[in-house]
């Protein structure tokens, strides 16, 4: 009983460790603003973020049955120069989706950086996607 326990433990801690990231997350360990007097701003403002989104979106080839989950919560991580330099999967589908989302945001342009006291500052923020079957 003992052994069947600590498999069980040993595969749920397997896959919790395996989420899926990209880029440097050390900006996490530092200041961070999750809110600041100027959130960053994506080039062109949210239309300009949904056409970069629509012109640039890839769908994995597997499709999602109905019952599936079909959305995705990314934390993604903007230094004091607009760069993105982490995303982090924080719910995800699967990892054909998940990484198709890494993709999309990984290939974004510089955002304009969120500033506190008139200052750049590093900030994350959530973003969630939504895939729709047609």
């Amino acid at each position: 009983m003992k052994k069947n326990l600590l498999t069980i433990c040993l595969i749920v801690m397997a896959i919790a460790a395996k989420s899926q990231t990209w880029g440097d997350s050390t900006i996490m360990d530092g200041p961070i603003f999750f809110s600041a007097e100027k959130a960053p701003k994506f080039p062109g403002g949210v239309k300009g973020f949904y056409q970069f989104v629509a012109a640039n979106i890839e769908y994995p080839g597997d499709k999602l049955s109905k019952s599936s989950a079909k959305e995705i919560n990314t934390l993604v991580a903007i230094d004091k120069n607009g760069k993105i330099v982490f995303i982090k999967i924080e719910k995800g589908i699967n990892e054909n989706y998940n990484k198709k989302i890494i993709e999309l945001i990984s290939k974004m342009p510089d955002w304009t950086p969120a500033t506190q006291n008139g200052h750049a500052v590093p900030y994350a923020l959530y973003l969630p996607f939504v895939f729709v079957d047609e």
